[in-house]
């Protein structure tokens, strides 16, 4: 189920100049913190009911995931973390994805009408994309 998202080449390509100005050891620290910092930032702006969509944000090195798990994390910590594990493992130029395959992460996200849509009107991934490239 994927959405293209506004922004994302941008973002992509801005990241892409960073790897080649910067030795690879501070890319891969670069490349980490940037993942947390959005894996966070979408899993915190992820509207609350009962904490299924929150506990689908899953990071993923490689590939990204197509599973929908039935955990449930309501203050979101749970999956942060395992995120963070997961980013232990990252080799050089490795992609890392981040991915939520419920089935209504669509309409959190776009602020339809559906399931927590009145909580994040402005949704979670593309409003973390801007906050992560303009730094705030």
């Amino acid at each position: 189920m994927a959405t293209e998202l506004r922004g994302a080449d941008e973002f992509n390509s801005f990241l892409k100049l960073w790897s080649e100005k910067l030795l690879p050891n501070q890319f891969k620290s670069f490349q980490k913190k940037i993942a947390l910092d959005i894996l966070r930032g979408v899993v915190l702006k992820t509207p609350v009911d009962t904490g299924r969509a929150r506990a689908n944000w899953q990071l993923t090195i490689g590939k990204g995931s197509e599973k929908v798990l039935k955990n449930k994390d309501k203050p979101g910590e749970h999956t942060i973390n395992k995120g963070l594990n997961r980013l232990a493992s990252l080799g050089f130029g490795q992609a890392i994805f981040i991915t939520n395959n419920v089935s209504y992460i669509v309409y959190l996200e776009e602020g339809k009408p559906g399931p927590g849509s009145e909580q994040a009107p402005n949704g979670m991934l593309a409003l973390t994309l801007e906050e992560v490239r303009s730094g705030t």
